[in-house]
């Protein structure tokens, strides 16, 4: 190689090992956030799942303490002429309840 050649070989030489560099910092970079990514997906697939569980049980529990509350309310006003009907559990969480809203 002639001496122009040689320096232009050597400066191109140079910039590719800084693009290099760069590219290699770029890339972990890019493997960092997609490694990331996939993490907070899969923990969304966590919540989502345990959420779904969550709205069967309010679900389930809902239509129970509304059916409770119902008895609760008949007894309250009357209109079950003195029969309750709820054990004491069901009565504290009802009662509860009804102080609340008022």
């Amino acid at each position: 190689l002639s001496g122009k050649e040689a320096t232009a070989f050597a400066d191109m030489k140079a910039k590719f090992e800084t693009f290099q560099a760069n590219y290699d910092k770029y890339f972990a970079a890019a493997e960092g956030f997609n490694a990331k990514v996939e993490d907070k997906n899969a923990k969304l697939a966590v919540v989502q799942a345990a959420h779904v569980q969550l709205a069967e049980v309010k679900a389930a529990t809902g239509a129970k303490f509304t059916k409770d509350y119902e008895v609760y309310h008949k007894f309250e006003t009357g209109a079950a002429n003195g029969n309750c009907g709820l054990t004491a559990c069901e009565m504290e969480s009802v009662c509860g309840y009804d102080i609340e809203a008022d």
